[in-house]
């Protein structure tokens, strides 16, 4: 069913090709951040199921209108190599991870929970909700929405709308190719893929880190792809990908504030001779800039309006709690373990290889005593990897770059490799003032060091170097017979040094979940279809201290929102203690077994233990729990 949603999606970016004259990466960026933003305004509104309908449908008339009264301009899009090559891989897609179920802790603990919300409740997900982090910005999945068709929605279906996601922005990277380019459209897909596997986190997860580099890179490239007499209009369009950027994740928001910045310097230098002539083009330039701005802190400050109206509790590390910290205003928690941060940072920063491998593949995420485990030798670290983006940045600007592009790729690199330093001294401080044992190091890092990757190849292909017939830039024919081998050269060099690993992006069977889940999920099914929208208290003790198994659960009852009780000593607590803790609930489910905890509830409930099932009420002004039934049809009944 998800691969029917590529319709209205061609629909509507041969539509915005045409209207609007864009090339077919251009467009394909724009609409998909545009949907994003139209289903954000739909959530905002209450709306969401009827805007999804509304794109759908209008999109396949969009289809069907491009294809009956503009066949020949659909049929030269429809047959491009971004699009053949788009298409391709989202029909190939399913054929490998069809079945693929979600594996990982975070997709178990928010992401797939915000899913399972928003598919539920027609909305977005409330204060009340299971997922560990009500205050995400909803942006990637609200595109998953988009592809969500049943309930609860298909795991591979929310993967298949992910990878989507991931190849849209990037379809930049084979704008300008023929299909004579055979070499390079397979070492572009190569260096995508070879990406997504040792820089990020594969092709079959809902991590967002991955999605917030992609479309840092890909909005990037399609503004350094853009001819440089497209009108202010066509450049306006780049606040639709900042501000979809922004509600990506809270980084995608830093993101989203500084390429405009790059984006107005790219622009003067474009317009130099201009400006010399006329102090409008300055003028407009900071129109511009002032738009792309205003677009992603729009939508952060609307998002973050909305929480807070619900009661949404903040984490520390977001975007208020890290201008505590530019400003001053934080202070360390803990100085003597602020100074091991430091310690811990300089050593990862140095010398820990930043290119996964198969320790990578064992572990959610990383800390620092795993650091002995990646021993992989002649790897780059994260300093040395950006040593080479600026060593290689050098060469490509002022040895292998024709005189009109030194400039503008110049700024471009330099800009971006700025833009990964700030991210990289935030995370820093991150550490030091939030976060302990830099868990996680090596995913955010690749959040800066994936884009780089990207844009370090970018120079050479294509797309960025006047061999569009819509592009003004012209080039050296001696650099027009070297770039496929520097490109080969480096792209052959970098599969060398760093091993390509591509576990990340095949089917995890992951038999012993499977099991697993398969057991918790007929159990949460009862308790979700009983309890329905009430609030429900669960015993469930465990020794793990990732409490995967709580978590898990948590995702198989939502949207019902659920409380789990992990500690094994609750029962020793006084009787009103107990009701207490139960007073804010509506049903009481205790699944663990236990002599001590069977005489709490004898006393508490009285007569036989049952289903183990029980309601909170209240009776002549008291607060009592009493026996209900799993097996009653209508959600909230005591019978």
């Amino acid at each position: 069913m998800e691969l029917l949603v590529l319709l209205p999606l061609i629909g509507w970016i041969t539509l915005w090709k045409r209207i609007l004259g864009l090339s077919l990466s251009s467009a394909a960026l724009h609409v998909v951040s545009a949907i994003i933003l139209v289903l954000f305004l739909g959530g905002l509104a209450g709306q969401l199921p009827a805007m999804r309908l509304v794109l759908l449908l209008a999109g396949t008339v969009a289809l069907i209108h491009e294809l009956a009264r503009h066949r020949n301009q659909f049929l030269a899009s429809l047959s491009s190599v971004p699009m053949v090559v788009f298409l391709v891989l989202c029909v190939i897609y399913p054929l490998i991870h069809g079945g693929s179920e979600f594996r990982y802790y975070d997709e178990f603990s928010h992401w797939g929970i915000n899913l399972r919300d928003m598919v539920a409740l027609g909305g977005f997900w409330g204060a009340d909700t299971n997922s560990m982090h009500p205050t995400y910005p909803p942006g990637i999945t609200l595109w998953q929405y988009f592809f969500a068709f049943s309930w609860p929605p298909k795991e591979s279906a929310a993967y298949f709308a992910q990878f989507t996601l991931l190849l849209a922005p990037v379809l930049v990277l084979f704008q300008s190719m023929s299909w004579k380019h055979a070499g390079w459209i397979v070492g572009v897909v190569v260096l995508i893929f070879f990406s997504l596997g040792n820089y990020g986190l594969g092709i079959a997860s809902l991590y967002n880190d991955h999605i917030v580099s992609v479309f840092l890179a890909g909005t990037f490239l399609n503004f350094m792809a853009q001819p440089r007499d497209s009108g202010n209009s066509k450049l306006l369009l780049y606040l639709l990908p900042l501000s979809a950027l922004a509600l990506t994740k809270n980084a995608g928001l830093l993101m989203a504030l500084a390429l405009p910045f790059l984006f107005f310097a790219l622009h003067l230098v474009r317009n130099h001779q201009r400006v010399l002539k006329d102090k409008r083009v300055i003028v407009m330039g900071l129109l511009l800039l002032s738009s792309w701005l205003a677009g992603p802190l729009l939508v952060s400050a609307t998002w973050s309006a909305n929480r807070q109206a619900l009661g949404a509790v903040e984490s520390r590390v977001n975007p208020v709690g890290i201008f505590a910290i530019l400003s001053g205003k934080a202070k360390l928690e803990d100085p003597q373990r602020a100074e091991l941060a430091k310690d811990m940072f300089r050593d990862v920063f140095f010398n820990l290889q930043i290119s996964k491998n198969e320790v990578s593949g064992e572990f959610n995420e990383f800390n620092y005593q795993l650091m002995p485990r990646y021993d992989d030798r002649f790897k780059l670290t994260t300093f040395w990897f950006l040593v080479f983006f600026a060593a290689w940045s050098v060469l490509l600007a002022w040895f292998l770059l024709p005189a009109r592009l030194r400039m503008e790729w110049a700024i471009g690199l330099s800009g971006m490799l700025g833009i990964a330093l700030v991210y990289i001294g935030i995370l820093y401080l991150t550490y030091l003032f939030y976060r302990a044992n830099l868990v996680s190091y090596v995913r955010y890092v690749h959040t800066v060091l994936l884009p780089l990757l990207l844009v370090a190849f970018a120079p050479l292909l294509p797309a960025f170097t006047g061999t569009s017939e819509s592009s003004t830039v012209l080039r050296k024919p001696v650099l027009a017979s070297r770039r496929p081998v520097i490109f080969a050269a480096a792209l052959i060099a970098l599969l060398v040094i760093e091993q390509p690993y591509y576990q990340t992006l095949l089917p995890n069977p992951g038999e012993n979940l499977t099991r697993f889940r398969a057991y918790i999920k007929e159990t949460a099914t009862t308790l979700r279809h009983r309890v329905g929208e009430q609030r429900l208290w669960l015993y469930l003790p465990d020794e793990d201290q990732h409490n995967f198994m709580s978590r898990v659960m948590l995702y198989e009852l939502s949207p019902t929102p659920t409380t789990i009780n992990r500690d094994f000593s609750f029962f020793d607590t006084p009787r009103q203690a107990l009701l207490s803790e139960w007073a804010r609930h509506d049903f009481v489910w205790v699944a663990y077994q236990d002599e001590k905890v069977d005489e709490a509830l004898r006393n508490l409930v009285g007569g036989e233990l049952g289903e183990r099932f029980y309601r909170v009420v209240e009776q002549d002004g008291q607060l009592k729990v009493v026996h209900a039934s799993l097996q009653n049809s209508e959600p909230g009944s005591t019978e």
